[in-house]
């Protein structure tokens, strides 16, 4: 399957979101301050404590929050409708229901997701990988955790991305993989945004 860059830049925001999902609901509710503030400062929220953080990660109206999330989550899948499967769309369609309440739901439905995207076709499963090791990435390193497992995840797709044409990335990738700081994720993300935009 040949996708549009727009299509592949859809599926890879999927692949971000809903690992930012997974990570959030596995999170809250938050009942140590101390990680809540640290949680706070690694992604720039405005919030103190545990009590403002939850309540930050709850409220529809902040960006930061599971239901913004599944929003964003909503409408990439609407984009990219023409190239995931009917079982696909009907699992991310359940999950972004508005009346999606229920924490352990989202839990589950998300794992569902992810599952169901393994037997898509190869590009549409490359590119929400993509995304998915990108949001690790930036998760470990913003939380001063090792992100080892995530690039060596980032590898395999990074491998599979070259023989259509995205070589431009084997230069960020490299010094990515020695200093594996934000600086060098940011700069393969810049390059990676290029070749969304402009083509391999």
């Amino acid at each position: 399957m040949i996708l549009l860059l727009s299509t592949a830049s859809n599926l890879y925001w999927l692949g971000r979101y809903m690992i930012r999902i997974d990570g959030l609901c596995r999170l809250l509710p938050f009942t140590d301050d101390q990680e809540a503030l640290q949680f706070s400062h690694a992604f720039s929220l405005s919030a103190w404590d545990a009590k403002t953080l939850n309540a930050l990660l709850q409220d529809p109206n902040q960006p930061a929050s599971i239901i913004a999330n599944l929003s964003a989550v909503r409408e990439n899948m609407q984009c990219v409708r023409g190239v995931i499967s009917q079982e696909v769309f009907e699992s991310l369609n359940i999950l972004t229901n508005p009346k999606q309440k229920f924490k352990n739901k989202v839990c589950e439905l998300i794992s569902g997701c992810c599952e169901a995207v393994l037997d898509e076709d190869e590009n549409v499963r490359l590119f929400w990988q993509l995304g998915q090791c990108i949001e690790q990435i930036d998760n470990a390193l913003r939380l001063k955790r090792s992100p080892e497992m995530a690039i060596q995840d980032l590898r395999t797709v990074v491998e599979m991305l070259s023989p259509i044409g995205w070589t431009a990335l084997e230069a960020p990738w490299v010094e990515l993989q020695q200093k594996k700081d934000i600086t060098a994720l940011y700069s393969f993300c810049d390059q990676m945004q290029a070749l969304f935009e402009e083509g391999p």
